[in-house]
Formats: C-alpha cells, structure tokens, sequence
C-alpha cells in the first residue's frame, strides 16, 4: 500500500476520535481564539508538517530530472492538497525562509506580490526569514510582511500576509528587539507547538551592507534557547527550529550551519528545518531530526509527528522528501489560473531573443570561469565601455537553455534588477578584489566571472601571493599604479560579497541594470541567431587541491 493510501486509511481510523483546535499566538504574549477544549485525546496526537524552503517566487518554474518533469506551483499546490487531506484537521503548511527574492520574473517584477498571494492562497502557516528576503532592505521586507505600498514600485500595495513570521536572531538596532517575533505557539490537535525562527549567520555576505543597515545579527544557539526557555514556561514541549541555514549530507553524516545547531541548542528541541543550499537532506542530529526539501518547489517535506498528550513531548517523528512530479497528478486548477494571469500581465517576458545550441549551465561559477559567466562580464563590460566586467557569481541564478530562448530566459539569469556601476580602480586594488575572492575554506571561494582581463593564481600560496600573473587580455600587465575602470553591478559596488575593496573606487558613474545590459548585448551579438558562449581562458588556476 502506498504511503499516502496508509496515510489516508489512518486518517479514516482516527477521524471520529480528535477534534482538531488550530489557533495561533505571537511571543511573548499569547492569544488564543475562543474555544471549547477538545475532550482529551486517546492516544498519540498524530501532526502533520508540510514544508518547502528556498522557493524564491518560482510560480512557474519547472525542471527535468531524469525522464520526468519536477516543479511548478500548481503542481505543488496539488501535491500538498492531496498530502493536506490525509490529516485534514492536523497538518500546517510552513515554509523555511527565501520563498521570495532571486524570483521568477512573473514574481520579481512585480515585487514578489504574486509567490506572496500564492502562500497565503494555500493557506501556509508558519514562516521565517531567509537572507533573500532582505535583498531589498529591511522597508521593502516590512511591506511585504504587514501589508501596504511597496517602498520600491509604489504601483504595488502589498496584502497583509496570514503567516506567522518568526526569527529571533535579527535584532533592530534602534530598538534592541527582534525584528519580528521570535517565535509562535500553534495549537493543533488540542497540543502546542513551538515555532522558532532562525536565519543563516551568513546572510550579511551574501546581502547588501546597505540592505542590512537598520538591523544587525546575533549568534542563533543563544536566542533559541532563549526562545526554548519561554516555551516551556507556556508548557509547550513540542519545538521546531526553522533555521534557514545550509545543511550536507553524506550517508547518515549530516554536517553545516544547521547540524551545529542541533548540536547547541537544548534537547527540547525536536526537529530543525535547514535550509539556504538547495539540497536533499533527512536525518538526525543529537536526535534531532534535520531535514531540507531541495528549492523552488520541486521538492518538499512531510514531516509525520506524534505527540504524547499526557507529557506533550514529541515522541515519534520522521520526514520524507516528496519530489513534485508533473505525472499522474493534474494541477491544481486554481493556481494553474493564478500563475497564467501573472503571466498574462507580462507579455514582454515571452519576447524571443534567439536560439541556443546547448544549455550554458551556471554550475561551477562560484570556482571556475564559465561560458556563462564570460558572457554576462562581456555584455557589462561593452555596456558602459569599461577596461574591465567583474560578476560576483552568486548573481548568476540559472542556465542559459537549449532550444528557442526567451527574455524571460535571460531575466532568470539575472533576476535581481542590480544597476550597473563604473568606477576607477589601481591595479593594486584590482588586485586585491581578486585576493577577495578566496575564503579560507573551499565553500567561501567566490570566483569572479571576468571580461577585459585575465589572471594565473597558484592555490598552493597564500591569498595575499597567490595571484601570479595580472594582464590585460591582449597580454598587457596590469600596473600597481595605474588606474582603470571597471563595471560591476551596485550589489558589489556596496562591499556585497565581502568585496570591500570596490567601495574605495572612484569617479562612480550608474548605468542601465544588468538584465538589461545582457538581453541589450545578445541582441546586438547574436541579432535574433544562435547564442553562443565559451571559455575565454580568462582564469587559470594551479595547485587547486592545495585548498583545504
């Protein structure tokens, strides 16, 4: 029998023995609706978690994955109705963080308000903040949470959102307080649960400075305790951390941001919801169950809980990823509309700006040069005719496809909307730019995607000597002294990425955004024929293995 067959034959059993109660309170005061208390459950209270992290506004967005086709909100939608009816009056939808920002064009361009609308339209409950959701500023993040005019595109009035929001390591830095709640009870099945919100100690390099400005981060395992503490003197036993922190898994070894916090915070903590890096992972740490659901929708989590309601304890709890495949499944009808107006809204996005002979994949950007990456620094680079491009590769956020390729192709490439800017740099500072790159770890390399230049780094020296050789590309080396201008996008131009260095150039001149710089270089290039791009030999790198 199918997992969902069982799922709904328990359902059937159980049904005429719960009385599901879903209310909802902020910390530290909680409100409860007015209710008749639930007679006392016999046995277990079974609860159901459905949830999804990283979906980044991608309404419309699908994948293959082997010989099927994953992905797309109106399938997703239809998978969690169907997994929603097999514990109707016990399951709540939650998601861990970035379900906006780096979005889909139907969503980024008009401010996110479509994947916003979309998750209260499924009636998600719980939520947090992961770092894309401050990508605009802390404003534009407060708009889209309480409601009203959006502070960028004011022809944009938000809806108050029906979520529950919670983070408690963000902390207002004219108040002192937690930018939003740091946690919220729901009640479900006449048992609390305690939701705890956490988002990556990374998001200040992976943020703009200036998006950051009003607030400022404090170490997670300390507030979650804290949050832990105030729980159980509410007499919630049953806890969920929604950490929007990246987690790895290899075998059973599950290790990153999320595993150490399992490791820190207090047993009372059940389960924690990881997130950030876009992968598959379920296990257990310091038995705490970790779990993450991939991204954009392909994929989400069905986390099965048990509660003992004489201790109120969790006392049995597993998760599986459900892959959201486009087979033996119709859409969900509703969506499906929603998602086809929004796209109806923007007929420019299926403008055709010609062909591809094979997909120009973003893989490999944050360590290597890519065709990709070389493209979009040539299209800076020509944009405002500087000597030199350099892209941060985090900013390049899908493949360039095969087949016919469309504006809204080239628009999920670079979804942000940055402005370009050109400004005047030394050769030593260009230098030092490239030394910025390099962490001291493999995972904190972000390799430059560059256009006007090239470079040999020796990975077996330390940062400060590993760039060996610095020329033009025509050969001509770059000078210590001697000045140069260079284009980057207004993300870098603030020390985003940690590239401080760029925010000591002079002569700052903006330009048009980087979408446009690129569809505006295609176009020109390529004028409506094959799209091509390769690897210029820009960047060499030696005694990579030397890296630890």
């Amino acid at each position: 029998m199918s997992p969902i067959r069982m799922k709904l034959l328990r359902a059937a059993v159980t049904a005429s023995l719960l009385l599901g109660l879903l209310s909802s309170s902020y910390a530290p005061s909680p409100v409860h609706a007015r209710v008749t208390p639930p007679p006392p459950p016999t046995g277990h209270v079974k609860v159901q978690l459905l949830g999804i992290n990283d979906f980044h506004g991608q309404l419309d967005f699908r994948a293959i994955a082997g010989d099927t086709v994953v992905g797309g909100a109106a399938y997703l939608a239809a998978y969690l109705k169907r997994y929603k009816m097999t514990n109707p009056d016990n399951t709540l939808l939650i998601h861990n963080g970035d379900a906006v920002g780096a979005s889909s064009p139907i969503s980024s361009l008009e401010r996110d308000k479509p994947t916003l609308d979309f998750l209260n339209m499924l009636g998600f409950k719980v939520g947090t903040l992961g770092n894309h959701e401050f990508d605009q500023g802390v404003p534009a993040m407060m708009a889209q949470l309480n409601g009203g005019m959006d502070p960028i595109n004011p022809d944009i009035t938000h809806s108050h959102t029906n979520i529950d929001y919670v983070n408690a390591n963000v902390i207002e830095k004219a108040t002192g307080k937690t930018i939003i709640a740091p946690y919220v009870v729901e009640q479900v099945g006449g048992e609390k649960i305690g939701f705890i919100g956490v988002v990556t100690m990374l998001t200040p390099s992976k943020v703009s400075p200036s998006a950051l400005e009003p607030v400022h981060m404090v170490e997670q395992a300390t507030v979650v305790n804290k949050a832990v503490v105030a729980l159980k003197a509410q007499g919630v036993k049953a806890i969920v951390v929604l950490a929007h922190d990246p987690a790895s898994q290899s075998g059973k070894s599950i290790t990153g941001e999320a595993a150490d916090l399992a490791n820190a915070v207090d047993d009372e903590v059940d389960i924690i919801f990881a997130g950030d890096n876009h992968v598959k992972v379920n296990g257990y740490v310091d038995n705490k169950l970790i779990f993450e659901a991939y991204s954009y929708g392909i994929a989400f989590a069905d986390v099965d809980l048990e509660i003992d309601p004489a201790t109120h304890d969790i006392v049995k709890k597993e998760a599986t990823i459900v892959d959201v495949k486009q087979v033996n499944i119709k859409p969900d009808t509703e969506v499906a509309a929603f998602v086809q107006a929004a796209l109806d809204r923007h007929p420019e996005l299926s403008q055709p700006v010609g062909t591809a002979d094979q997909v120009y994949s973003n893989i490999n950007a944050h360590t290597e040069e890519i065709a990709l990456g070389s493209l979009i620094a040539d299209a800076m680079k020509d944009s405002m005719h500087a000597d030199f491009a350099f892209m941060n590769p985090g900013g390049i956020r899908a493949d360039l496809p095969r087949g016919n390729v469309l504006y809204s192709d080239l628009y999920r490439i670079q979804p942000f909307g940055n402005q370009l800017v050109k400004l005047t740099l030394t050769g030593a500072q260009i230098r030092t730019l490239l030394q910025q790159q390099w962490g001291d770890t493999p995972n904190k390399i972000k390799t430059l995607q560059i256009s006007g230049l090239k470079y040999t780094a020796d990975f077996s020296k330390p940062i400060t000597k590993r760039v060996i050789s610095l020329t033009k590309e025509d050969g001509i080396t770059i000078s210590d002294s001697e000045e140069y201008s260079a284009v980057v996008n207004n993300f870098m131009a603030s020390g985003g990425d940690n590239f401080t260095v760029i925010m000591q150039g002079a002569n700052p001149v903006a330009g048009v955004t980087d979408i446009d710089a690129l569809y505006n270089y295609v176009l020109k290039t390529f004028k409506h024929g094959t799209i091509t791009a390769s690897v210029k030999g820009r960047i060499t790198n030696l005694n990579v293995t030397n890296v630890k």
